[in-house]
């Protein structure tokens, strides 16, 4: 992908997807205009590192969430590269609340500065390539969250929605103008706000969870705006691409267990979710870690190397150490009790501490003690 002779303008790329973006543009040729909000103390980082990739770039610092602000940034643009041969709409704003909670003025808020935001700057550059009338692209940074609800984030999901319906529509009429126009769904990216909002353990214990293993990358997101932006895509237009590592089927990799799974996952589900009976084993307030840590406990029972024999799961008992996060990486078998009851041990490794969950098999009651 060749993006030399080409002029790019990246909001938001001072730090996060919006750097990540303007990154990979710049090791593909491209000359860039970088957008971050007055006084931003990233921008000039993102210029440097571009810089000292061998391309031009000039920072815009500019109120992206008011259409003063995009129309002095595509100005400024224009003024200082004499064109913009594409634009990459990283423009957001997301703040968590629940939606009984959740303030109006947040609500508008978030749109605004997420969904109206970016259909000031699409506007006003498209409008410029249109007079140019040598083409262009476009690419707004969407979410997977357009499609997916998540609980607390009612205004962002609902943004992002409505981002790409637009980007759609944008596309339909810019179609006699051969301006591309797509939209990139990331998914949980390994950014500063994610940390700033979850915190480093909590992230790196999640991502070891998904389908890749890992969060994805500011750069995973870069690659596939320069694809986007570059000859490689002439023919692809209204298009999403998502780039997320499986995250949104990340509940979908089940593998087919044994039949007599729909009745041995009550017991483990009601042995690890309901935490009454077990004050809390997994040390978490997190219902959907709870979850996910039973449903993988279930797998292992029947499906692990040395499965335990279903039908002789009677009751589920788990025993962690506290405080610890539960990730199921050594599954093996060992005799329980004086009976040689077996017993399903999984172990964890983590900084020189080890935690071991016991899901123990009861024999049925005319077989007990």
């Amino acid at each position: 992908m060749d993006l030399s002779d080409k002029w790019a303008l990246v909001t938001g790329a001072g730090r996060g997807i919006g750097k990540g973006c303007a990154l990979q543009l710049a090791a593909r040729g491209a000359d860039l205009i970088v957008n971050d909000r007055p006084g931003s103390p990233d921008l000039a980082t993102t210029v440097q590192e571009i810089e000292a990739l061998g391309r031009r770039c000039f920072p815009v610092e500019a109120d992206a969430f008011q259409r003063t602000g995009c129309e002095q940034m595509v100005s400024d643009a224009i003024a200082r590269a004499g064109r913009i041969d594409i634009l990459v709409s990283n423009v957001a704003f997301s703040d968590r609340c629940s939606f009984l909670d959740y303030p109006p003025e947040l609500f508008e808020q978030t749109l605004d500065g997420t969904l109206l935001a970016g259909f000031h700057v699409s506007q006003l550059t498209a409008r410029h390539m249109v007079e140019r009338g040598e083409g262009g692209k476009i690419v707004f940074i969407s979410s997977v969250q357009a499609d997916r609800p998540f609980a607390h984030c009612v205004a962002y999901g609902a943004a992002k929605s409505g981002l790409n319906h637009m980007m759609r529509t944008i596309a339909v009429e810019l179609f006699d103008h051969r301006i591309n126009v797509n939209a990139i769904e990331p998914g949980w990216i390994d950014t500063p706000g994610e940390h700033e909002t979850f915190g480093t353990d909590r992230i790196a214990a999640e991502a070891a969870g998904l389908p890749w293993g890992r969060l994805g990358t500011p750069a995973d997101i870069g690659k596939a705006a320069a694809f986007l932006s570059s000859d490689d895509s002439d023919y692809v237009t209204g298009t999403i691409l998502r780039v997320d590592g499986g995250f949104v089927y990340r509940e979908c990799r089940r593998p087919e267990l044994d039949p007599e799974l729909d009745r041995v996952m009550p017991l483990v589900l009601e042995g690890v979710v309901k935490r009454d009976r077990l004050s809390n084993p997994v040390g978490t307030e997190d219902e959907a870690l709870l979850e996910r840590f039973a449903v993988r406990l279930g797998a292992a029972l029947l499906v692990g190397e040395d499965h335990l024999d279903p039908r002789s799961v009677h009751a589920v008992e788990v025993v962690l150490q506290e405080g610890v996060d539960p990730v199921l990486q050594d599954v093996r078998q060992v005799p329980h009790g004086e009976k040689g009851r077996q017993c399903l041990v999984v172990r964890e490794e983590r900084e020189s501490a080890a935690a071991e969950v016991i899901v123990k098999t009861a024999q049925p009651e005319d077989d007990a003690e």
